[in-house]
Order: C-alpha cells, then sequence, then structure tokens
C-alpha cells in the first residue's frame, strides 16, 4: 500500500474523564516509534484531539525529516495484495469484536499469504498468546 507509518489509538471514558491514546507504527517492521496521550473531560474533547494532533504532527515530521537508519539493506517488502490486505482488515476487525479465533484464522492465511508481513506476524503472535 506504501504507508510508511500507521497511527493507531485508542480512548476510554472512565469516571467522567477521557483518555485518549495514539502511536505512530512504522509498518515495515510493526515497531512503536512514539505515542501520545492525554486526558480531559468529555466536553473538553476538541481540545484534546487538537493536543493529540499537533503532537502526532511533531512525531511524523520528525521521522520524515530524519535519515532511514539501517545498518544492513532491508529487503523491501513485495507489494499487498488486494485480497490479502481485505482478509487482514477482516482480521483485525474480528479481533476488535473479541471473536479471537476467526482473528487467528485470518491472521495465519495473511501471514501465509505474505510472510514478509511483519505486522500482521506481530498480531498473530499477540494472538497466540
Amino acid at each position: 500500500m506504501g504507508a510508511r507509518y500507521l497511527v493507531l489509538g485508542g480512548y476510554l471514558d472512565a469516571f467522567g474523564t477521557l483518555r485518549v491514546d495514539a502511536r505512530v507504527v512504522e509498518t515495515e517492521t510493526g515497531r512503536v516509534l512514539k505515542s501520545v496521550g492525554g486526558n480531559a473531560k468529555p466536553d473538553e474533547f476538541i481540545q484534546l484531539e487538537s493536543k493529540l494532533a499537533d503532537g502526532l504532527g511533531k512525531i511524523l515530521s520528525e521521522q520524515l525529516k530524519a535519515p532511514k537508519k539501517t545498518t544492513r539493506r532491508t529487503k523491501r517488502p513485495k507489494k499487498l495484495k488486494t485480497k490479502t490486505a481485505l482478509r487482514y482488515a477482516k482480521a483485525l476487525d474480528a479481533k476488535d469484536r473479541g471473536d479471537k479465533e476467526t482473528a487467528k484464522k485470518e491472521l495465519k492465511k495473511v501471514v501465509k499469504d505474505n510472510p514478509e508481513f511483519q505486522l500482521a506476524q506481530v498480531d498473530l503472535q499477540a494472538l497466540m498468546r
């Protein structure tokens, strides 16, 4: 798909406090580069969103300016097939719904189809624990 970074996150609304977190993940390796987060009252969501957007902007700007750190030449992963990307999305949806068996089944197919897809491997290993 060509993306170098992926932004993932989540939120929690508990006892009148909203917690929002986001992390920047390197798509090629699945490594979390940096994360940002914050707390606010639910009615202060827009200010919290703005704070996180600023933080993510700084992280991505730093990453795009920084020279890529490699000590050896890495093989570029093959382009992800559409059916593999859809299967990965199906696996993540199943995982989010709590259907771990379907998520494992789909992730195994994704990894079999594209063994270089390291993020799928990381997700599958997390489900196998």
